[in-house]
Protein backbone atom coordinates (compact mmCIF):
# COMPACT_ATOMS: atom_id res chain seq x y z
CA UNK A 1 0.00 0.00 0.00
CA UNK A 2 1.56 3.17 -1.03
CA UNK A 3 1.75 6.36 1.28
CA UNK A 4 -0.92 8.05 -0.12
CA UNK A 5 -3.50 5.11 -0.22
CA UNK A 6 -3.09 5.91 3.80
CA UNK A 7 -5.01 9.62 3.82
CA UNK A 8 -7.98 8.50 1.43
CA UNK A 9 -8.42 5.38 4.01
CA UNK A 10 -8.60 7.45 6.41
CA UNK A 11 -10.79 9.83 4.73
CA UNK A 12 -13.32 6.98 3.68
CA UNK A 13 -13.59 5.41 7.14
CA UNK A 14 -14.60 8.92 8.29
CA UNK A 15 -16.99 9.79 6.09
CA UNK A 16 -18.63 6.22 6.18
CA UNK A 17 -19.03 6.95 10.02
CA UNK A 18 -20.52 10.20 9.92
CA UNK A 19 -22.84 8.21 7.30
CA UNK A 20 -23.21 5.28 9.95
CA UNK A 21 -24.20 8.17 12.27
CA UNK A 22 -26.25 9.99 9.91
CA UNK A 23 -28.62 6.28 9.31
CA UNK A 24 -28.52 6.15 13.01
CA UNK A 25 -30.24 9.34 13.57
CA UNK A 26 -32.69 9.07 11.24
CA UNK A 27 -32.96 5.19 12.25
CA UNK A 28 -33.89 6.28 15.94
CA UNK A 29 -36.46 9.15 14.91
CA UNK A 30 -37.99 6.65 12.95
CA UNK A 31 -38.77 4.23 14.99
CA UNK A 32 -39.56 6.48 17.68
CA UNK A 33 -42.24 7.52 15.66
CA UNK A 34 -43.26 4.38 15.08
CA UNK A 35 -43.60 3.51 18.55
CA UNK A 36 -45.76 6.59 19.02
CA UNK A 37 -48.09 6.02 16.40
CA UNK A 38 -48.42 2.57 17.82
CA UNK A 39 -49.17 3.76 21.08
CA UNK A 40 -52.11 5.75 19.89
CA UNK A 41 -53.50 3.10 17.94
CA UNK A 42 -53.27 0.73 20.30
CA UNK A 43 -55.31 0.45 23.61
CA UNK A 44 -53.41 -1.54 25.38
CA UNK A 45 -50.17 0.62 25.87
CA UNK A 46 -49.93 3.28 28.49
CA UNK A 47 -48.16 6.48 28.55
CA UNK A 48 -45.82 5.38 31.01
CA UNK A 49 -44.52 2.16 29.45
CA UNK A 50 -44.32 4.56 25.80
CA UNK A 51 -42.30 6.90 27.52
CA UNK A 52 -40.45 3.87 28.77
CA UNK A 53 -39.74 2.42 25.04
CA UNK A 54 -38.65 5.71 24.07
CA UNK A 55 -36.03 6.34 26.84
CA UNK A 56 -34.79 2.29 25.89
CA UNK A 57 -34.44 3.42 22.03
CA UNK A 58 -32.86 6.77 22.73
CA UNK A 59 -29.78 5.24 25.34
CA UNK A 60 -29.21 2.71 22.61
CA UNK A 61 -29.25 5.57 19.85
CA UNK A 62 -26.91 7.59 22.24
CA UNK A 63 -24.38 4.95 23.32
CA UNK A 64 -23.95 3.83 19.55
CA UNK A 65 -23.27 7.39 18.62
CA UNK A 66 -21.08 8.42 21.10
CA UNK A 67 -18.60 5.04 21.17
CA UNK A 68 -15.90 5.24 18.58
CA UNK A 69 -15.53 1.57 17.29
CA UNK A 70 -11.83 0.90 15.33
CA UNK A 71 -12.26 1.56 11.49
CA UNK A 72 -11.90 -2.17 10.40
CA UNK A 73 -14.39 -3.01 13.08
CA UNK A 74 -17.10 -0.32 11.97
CA UNK A 75 -19.30 -2.76 9.28
CA UNK A 76 -20.26 -5.02 12.20
CA UNK A 77 -20.08 -2.69 15.22
CA UNK A 78 -23.18 -0.71 13.29
CA UNK A 79 -24.56 -3.28 12.35
CA UNK A 80 -25.14 -4.83 15.83
CA UNK A 81 -27.22 -1.34 16.27
CA UNK A 82 -29.70 -2.54 13.76
CA UNK A 83 -30.04 -6.19 14.62
CA UNK A 84 -30.29 -4.91 18.57
CA UNK A 85 -32.91 -2.33 17.55
CA UNK A 86 -34.95 -4.85 15.41
CA UNK A 87 -34.98 -7.47 18.58
CA UNK A 88 -35.88 -5.00 20.68
CA UNK A 89 -38.76 -3.17 18.79
CA UNK A 90 -40.07 -6.68 17.64
CA UNK A 91 -39.31 -8.87 20.50
CA UNK A 92 -38.18 -7.54 23.70
CA UNK A 93 -40.82 -4.19 24.19
CA UNK A 94 -43.79 -6.07 23.22
CA UNK A 95 -43.25 -9.33 25.59
CA UNK A 96 -42.61 -6.46 28.44
CA UNK A 97 -45.74 -4.62 27.71
CA UNK A 98 -47.94 -7.54 27.29
CA UNK A 99 -49.20 -6.50 23.69
CA UNK A 100 -51.30 -8.72 21.61
CA UNK A 101 -49.44 -10.02 18.65
CA UNK A 102 -48.67 -7.84 15.86
CA UNK A 103 -50.64 -8.33 12.44
CA UNK A 104 -48.97 -9.34 9.12
CA UNK A 105 -49.60 -6.14 7.31
CA UNK A 106 -47.85 -4.64 10.99
CA UNK A 107 -44.75 -7.25 10.69
CA UNK A 108 -44.21 -6.62 7.49
CA UNK A 109 -44.00 -2.98 7.92
CA UNK A 110 -41.51 -3.39 10.56
CA UNK A 111 -39.35 -5.32 8.15
CA UNK A 112 -39.49 -2.73 5.77
CA UNK A 113 -38.77 0.41 7.40
CA UNK A 114 -35.74 -2.05 9.21
CA UNK A 115 -34.35 -2.31 5.54
CA UNK A 116 -34.72 1.49 4.41
CA UNK A 117 -32.83 2.17 7.24
CA UNK A 118 -29.71 0.40 5.33
CA UNK A 119 -30.33 2.86 2.33
CA UNK A 120 -28.07 5.51 4.00
CA UNK A 121 -25.25 3.19 4.32
CA UNK A 122 -22.32 2.93 2.03
CA UNK A 123 -21.03 -0.57 3.55
CA UNK A 124 -22.30 -3.15 1.43
CA UNK A 125 -21.40 -5.94 3.00
CA UNK A 126 -23.05 -4.38 6.25
CA UNK A 127 -26.73 -3.71 4.60
CA UNK A 128 -26.16 -7.39 3.04
CA UNK A 129 -25.75 -8.93 6.52
CA UNK A 130 -28.91 -6.88 8.03
CA UNK A 131 -31.09 -7.56 5.15
CA UNK A 132 -29.90 -11.35 5.04
CA UNK A 133 -30.85 -11.30 8.22
CA UNK A 134 -34.24 -9.69 8.05
CA UNK A 135 -35.05 -12.36 4.99
CA UNK A 136 -34.06 -15.46 7.39
CA UNK A 137 -36.42 -13.93 10.16
CA UNK A 138 -39.22 -13.73 7.37
CA UNK A 139 -38.52 -17.49 6.34
CA UNK A 140 -38.30 -18.49 10.35
CA UNK A 141 -41.98 -16.57 10.61
CA UNK A 142 -43.58 -18.51 8.08
CA UNK A 143 -42.25 -21.53 9.40
CA UNK A 144 -43.31 -21.26 12.35
CA UNK A 145 -46.83 -20.92 10.60
CA UNK A 146 -46.20 -24.09 8.76
CA UNK A 147 -45.33 -21.60 5.40
CA UNK A 148 -49.21 -20.67 5.87
CA UNK A 149 -48.85 -18.29 3.19
CA UNK A 150 -51.85 -16.08 3.26
CA UNK A 151 -53.31 -14.12 0.47
CA UNK A 152 -51.55 -11.63 -0.39
CA UNK A 153 -47.95 -12.90 1.02
CA UNK A 154 -46.41 -13.73 -2.12
CA UNK A 155 -46.91 -10.06 -3.05
CA UNK A 156 -45.36 -8.51 -0.06
CA UNK A 157 -42.53 -11.33 -0.21
CA UNK A 158 -41.89 -10.04 -3.99
CA UNK A 159 -41.88 -6.36 -3.19
CA UNK A 160 -39.29 -7.26 -0.09
CA UNK A 161 -37.21 -8.71 -2.35
CA UNK A 162 -37.48 -6.40 -5.31
CA UNK A 163 -36.56 -3.43 -2.53
CA UNK A 164 -33.77 -5.22 -0.77
CA UNK A 165 -32.25 -4.95 -4.28
CA UNK A 166 -32.75 -1.61 -4.52
CA UNK A 167 -31.40 -0.83 -1.25
CA UNK A 168 -28.13 -2.58 -2.31
CA UNK A 169 -28.30 -0.49 -5.56
CA UNK A 170 -28.47 2.71 -3.32
CA UNK A 171 -25.87 1.38 -0.97
CA UNK A 172 -23.21 0.64 -4.21
CA UNK A 173 -24.27 4.20 -5.43
CA UNK A 174 -23.58 5.21 -2.54
CA UNK A 175 -20.50 4.21 -1.33
CA UNK A 176 -19.35 4.99 -5.52
CA UNK A 177 -20.33 8.40 -5.08
CA UNK A 178 -17.96 8.94 -1.58
CA UNK A 179 -14.73 6.96 -2.74
CA UNK A 180 -14.96 9.35 -6.17
CA UNK A 181 -15.81 12.49 -3.86
CA UNK A 182 -13.05 11.58 -1.40
CA UNK A 183 -10.38 11.14 -4.18
CA UNK A 184 -11.23 13.81 -6.08
CA UNK A 185 -11.00 15.96 -2.52
CA UNK A 186 -7.36 14.02 -2.10
CA UNK A 187 -6.16 15.00 -5.72
CA UNK A 188 -7.48 18.95 -5.29
CA UNK A 189 -5.70 18.64 -1.90
CA UNK A 190 -2.27 17.50 -3.18
CA UNK A 191 -2.62 19.68 -6.37
CA UNK A 192 -3.28 22.81 -4.04
CA UNK A 193 -0.15 21.57 -2.10
CA UNK A 194 2.20 21.72 -5.44
CA UNK A 195 0.17 24.84 -6.45
CA UNK A 196 1.19 26.83 -2.97
CA UNK A 197 4.68 25.43 -3.93
CA UNK A 198 5.00 26.48 -6.87
CA UNK A 199 3.64 30.25 -6.11
CA UNK A 200 6.56 30.34 -3.86
CA UNK A 201 9.02 29.70 -6.18
CA UNK A 202 6.95 32.01 -8.82
CA UNK A 203 7.31 34.32 -6.23
CA UNK A 204 10.93 34.07 -5.76
CA UNK A 205 11.50 34.65 -9.53
CA UNK A 206 10.70 38.24 -8.39
CA UNK A 207 14.14 40.21 -7.52
CA UNK A 208 14.24 41.37 -4.26
CA UNK A 209 13.31 45.10 -4.01
CA UNK A 210 15.47 45.79 -0.53
CA UNK A 211 19.20 47.60 -0.83
CA UNK A 212 18.69 49.33 -3.82
CA UNK A 213 20.96 52.42 -4.21
CA UNK A 214 20.12 53.95 -7.48
CA UNK A 215 16.41 53.40 -8.16
CA UNK A 216 13.54 52.52 -6.48
CA UNK A 217 10.83 50.29 -7.69
CA UNK A 218 7.18 50.42 -6.55
CA UNK A 219 4.90 47.27 -7.90
CA UNK A 220 1.19 45.76 -7.61
CA UNK A 221 0.83 42.60 -8.45
CA UNK A 222 -2.34 40.34 -8.66
CA UNK A 223 -2.61 37.12 -10.88
CA UNK A 224 -6.04 36.04 -12.14
CA UNK A 225 -5.41 32.24 -10.75
CA UNK A 226 -2.76 31.39 -7.73
CA UNK A 227 -0.36 31.74 -10.53
CA UNK A 228 -0.01 34.48 -12.94
CA UNK A 229 2.13 34.95 -16.33
CA UNK A 230 3.30 38.34 -15.31
CA UNK A 231 6.87 38.84 -14.44
CA UNK A 232 9.46 41.17 -14.07
CA UNK A 233 13.19 40.73 -13.45
CA UNK A 234 15.97 43.19 -12.58
CA UNK A 235 19.50 42.61 -14.12
CA UNK A 236 22.31 43.60 -12.04
CA UNK A 237 25.41 44.24 -14.78
CA UNK A 238 28.64 45.58 -13.83
CA UNK A 239 29.80 48.85 -12.91
CA UNK A 240 26.55 49.00 -10.78
CA UNK A 241 24.06 49.13 -13.83
CA UNK A 242 21.10 48.11 -14.04
CA UNK A 243 18.29 46.54 -16.54
CA UNK A 244 14.95 46.22 -15.50
CA UNK A 245 12.89 43.74 -17.58
CA UNK A 246 8.69 43.46 -17.17
CA UNK A 247 7.01 40.60 -19.47
CA UNK A 248 3.17 39.52 -20.01
CA UNK A 249 3.26 35.92 -20.76
CA UNK A 250 -0.08 34.40 -22.66
CA UNK A 251 -2.36 32.21 -21.00
CA UNK A 252 -2.58 31.91 -17.20
CA UNK A 253 -2.25 29.96 -14.36
CA UNK A 254 0.73 27.41 -14.04
CA UNK A 255 1.37 26.63 -17.50
CA UNK A 256 2.17 31.16 -17.82
CA UNK A 257 4.23 30.67 -14.34
CA UNK A 258 6.16 27.96 -15.32
CA UNK A 259 6.43 29.99 -18.72
CA UNK A 260 8.25 33.08 -16.85
CA UNK A 261 10.65 30.48 -15.03
CA UNK A 262 11.92 29.21 -18.20
CA UNK A 263 12.26 33.14 -19.59
CA UNK A 264 14.17 33.56 -15.95
CA UNK A 265 16.60 31.22 -17.01
CA UNK A 266 17.04 32.09 -20.65
CA UNK A 267 17.98 35.85 -19.00
CA UNK A 268 20.53 33.87 -16.78
CA UNK A 269 22.00 32.34 -19.03
CA UNK A 270 22.39 35.28 -21.40
CA UNK A 271 25.55 36.70 -23.58
CA UNK A 272 26.97 39.64 -21.40
CA UNK A 273 26.75 41.73 -24.30
CA UNK A 274 22.93 41.12 -24.75
CA UNK A 275 22.08 42.50 -21.94
CA UNK A 276 23.33 45.62 -22.89
CA UNK A 277 21.44 46.65 -25.93
CA UNK A 278 17.66 46.47 -24.99
CA UNK A 279 16.92 45.06 -29.28
CA UNK A 280 19.39 42.10 -28.67
CA UNK A 281 18.52 41.62 -25.59
CA UNK A 282 14.33 41.02 -26.14
CA UNK A 283 15.64 39.15 -29.77
CA UNK A 284 17.80 36.38 -28.15
CA UNK A 285 14.50 35.94 -25.90
CA UNK A 286 12.37 36.08 -29.14
CA UNK A 287 14.61 33.13 -31.00
CA UNK A 288 14.31 31.02 -27.82
CA UNK A 289 11.18 31.55 -27.39
CA UNK A 290 10.46 30.97 -30.89
CA UNK A 291 11.92 27.63 -31.32
CA UNK A 292 11.58 26.15 -27.83
CA UNK A 293 8.11 27.27 -26.71
CA UNK A 294 5.41 27.62 -29.99
CA UNK A 295 2.70 27.16 -27.64
CA UNK A 296 2.99 30.67 -26.13
CA UNK A 297 4.26 34.31 -26.63
CA UNK A 298 4.62 37.17 -24.93
CA UNK A 299 5.13 41.03 -25.20
CA UNK A 300 8.04 42.73 -23.16
CA UNK A 301 9.87 45.70 -22.77
CA UNK A 302 13.53 46.10 -21.17
CA UNK A 303 15.21 49.34 -19.52
CA UNK A 304 19.02 49.33 -19.96
CA UNK A 305 20.34 52.37 -17.15
CA UNK A 306 24.09 53.14 -17.77
CA UNK A 307 24.38 55.27 -14.65
CA UNK A 308 28.60 55.91 -16.05
CA UNK A 309 27.36 57.35 -19.04
CA UNK A 310 24.24 58.60 -17.72
CA UNK A 311 22.34 56.86 -20.42
CA UNK A 312 18.78 55.13 -20.71
CA UNK A 313 18.22 52.55 -23.65
CA UNK A 314 14.41 51.30 -23.72
CA UNK A 315 13.05 48.74 -26.13
CA UNK A 316 9.04 47.44 -26.48
CA UNK A 317 8.48 44.27 -27.68
CA UNK A 318 4.66 44.27 -28.43
CA UNK A 319 4.73 45.90 -24.52
CA UNK A 320 1.62 48.63 -23.46
CA UNK A 321 3.05 51.98 -23.83
CA UNK A 322 5.69 53.13 -21.26
CA UNK A 323 4.79 56.02 -19.88
CA UNK A 324 7.83 58.71 -18.48
CA UNK A 325 7.74 61.24 -16.79
CA UNK A 326 10.47 64.02 -15.44
CA UNK A 327 10.59 64.87 -11.97
CA UNK A 328 8.05 67.21 -11.59
CA UNK A 329 6.00 66.67 -14.89
CA UNK A 330 3.28 64.90 -15.95
CA UNK A 331 3.84 61.45 -17.82
CA UNK A 332 4.08 60.75 -21.59
CA UNK A 333 4.01 57.86 -23.36
CA UNK A 334 7.65 56.87 -25.33
CA UNK A 335 6.98 56.53 -28.70
CA UNK A 336 8.39 52.64 -29.51
CA UNK A 337 8.30 49.88 -32.40
CA UNK A 338 8.58 46.32 -31.87
CA UNK A 339 6.26 43.31 -32.21
CA UNK A 340 5.17 40.16 -29.48
CA UNK A 341 7.92 37.72 -28.88
CA UNK A 342 7.44 34.07 -29.55
CA UNK A 343 6.17 34.11 -33.47
CA UNK A 344 9.77 34.96 -34.75
CA UNK A 345 8.16 38.11 -36.54
CA UNK A 346 11.14 40.51 -37.33
CA UNK A 347 14.67 40.81 -36.35
CA UNK A 348 15.64 42.68 -34.47
CA UNK A 349 12.16 42.04 -32.40
CA UNK A 350 12.29 45.73 -31.02
CA UNK A 351 13.90 49.20 -32.15
CA UNK A 352 16.09 50.49 -29.37
CA UNK A 353 15.53 54.39 -28.15
CA UNK A 354 17.38 56.22 -26.07
CA UNK A 355 16.08 59.13 -23.69
CA UNK A 356 17.39 61.48 -21.44
CA UNK A 357 18.92 60.75 -17.83
CA UNK A 358 18.16 62.91 -14.69
CA UNK A 359 17.71 62.02 -11.38
CA UNK A 360 13.99 61.75 -10.40
CA UNK A 361 12.85 60.65 -14.12
CA UNK A 362 9.62 57.64 -13.13
CA UNK A 363 9.30 54.73 -15.96
CA UNK A 364 5.55 53.75 -15.17
CA UNK A 365 5.18 49.95 -16.44
CA UNK A 366 2.03 47.66 -17.36
CA UNK A 367 0.42 44.84 -18.35
CA UNK A 368 -2.17 45.18 -20.27
CA UNK A 369 -4.27 43.65 -17.49
CA UNK A 370 -4.80 46.84 -16.08
CA UNK A 371 -6.35 48.14 -18.99
CA UNK A 372 -9.40 45.70 -18.93
CA UNK A 373 -12.04 44.68 -16.35
CA UNK A 374 -14.90 42.69 -16.02
CA UNK A 375 -18.46 44.81 -15.30
CA UNK A 376 -21.32 44.50 -13.28
CA UNK A 377 -23.15 43.21 -16.06
CA UNK A 378 -20.13 40.66 -17.08
CA UNK A 379 -19.49 42.33 -19.97
CA UNK A 380 -15.43 43.70 -20.60
CA UNK A 381 -14.55 47.57 -20.46
CA UNK A 382 -11.60 49.01 -21.11
CA UNK A 383 -9.54 51.81 -19.85
CA UNK A 384 -9.49 54.33 -22.80
CA UNK A 385 -6.95 56.72 -20.78
CA UNK A 386 -4.34 55.36 -18.78
CA UNK A 387 -1.72 58.16 -19.40
CA UNK A 388 -4.79 60.91 -17.72
CA UNK A 389 -5.49 58.64 -15.04
CA UNK A 390 -1.80 58.06 -13.67
CA UNK A 391 -1.42 62.00 -14.78
CA UNK A 392 -4.40 62.78 -12.03
CA UNK A 393 -2.11 61.42 -9.73
CA UNK A 394 1.59 62.07 -11.44
CA UNK A 395 2.47 64.88 -8.36
CA UNK A 396 1.34 62.06 -5.24
CA UNK A 397 4.94 60.19 -3.54
CA UNK A 398 6.14 57.53 -5.78
CA UNK A 399 5.61 54.71 -3.22
CA UNK A 400 1.86 56.16 -3.48
CA UNK A 401 1.05 56.68 -6.67
CA UNK A 402 0.15 52.58 -8.02
CA UNK A 403 -1.95 52.26 -5.33
CA UNK A 404 -3.92 55.61 -5.97
CA UNK A 405 -4.55 54.41 -9.74
CA UNK A 406 -5.84 51.03 -9.05
CA UNK A 407 -8.06 51.93 -5.80
CA UNK A 408 -9.45 54.86 -8.84
CA UNK A 409 -10.08 51.80 -11.63
CA UNK A 410 -11.46 49.52 -8.64
CA UNK A 411 -13.69 52.50 -7.59
CA UNK A 412 -15.67 52.57 -11.27
CA UNK A 413 -19.37 52.46 -11.27
CA UNK A 414 -19.20 49.43 -13.49
CA UNK A 415 -16.48 47.73 -12.28
CA UNK A 416 -16.53 44.05 -11.00
CA UNK A 417 -13.19 42.49 -11.22
CA UNK A 418 -9.89 42.78 -13.03
CA UNK A 419 -10.41 40.33 -16.03
CA UNK A 420 -6.59 38.69 -16.73
CA UNK A 421 -3.27 39.09 -14.99
CA UNK A 422 -2.40 42.85 -13.60
CA UNK A 423 0.37 44.16 -12.89
CA UNK A 424 2.01 47.45 -12.19
CA UNK A 425 5.47 48.74 -11.75
CA UNK A 426 7.13 52.32 -11.04
CA UNK A 427 10.59 52.50 -11.47
CA UNK A 428 12.23 55.96 -10.11
CA UNK A 429 16.07 57.15 -11.01
CA UNK A 430 17.01 58.27 -7.89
Amino acid sequence: MSQKDVPVKQLLAEQYRRLEIFAICLTSIGFLLLQVFAAFASDHKSLTFLFFEIALLLLLSVFYLLIRAPRHWHWLFYTSYYVVVFLLVYYLLPWLGGQPERSRDEDFLLHVALLLSQILRPDLRAGATVITLLSLHTLFAYWRLNFDLEAGAGLRLTFFTWLALIVLLCESVLRRFVEQYLNLYQKQKEEETDLQLARQVHKNLFPPLAGLEKIALHTYIQPQRTLGGDFFDLIRLREGNLGFFITDISGHGLSAAMMSAAIKVIISQMPYRNRLHPEQFLSHIDEIVTKEFESHHASAAYLFMDFLTRELRLANAGHPPILHASKGSDFTTVQTAGSLMGYGIRKPIADTVELPYRPGDRFFFYTDGLLEYQTLNQGVASMEDLQGLVNRHAQRPSEHLIDHVVAEIRALPDFSHFNDDVMAVLLEIL
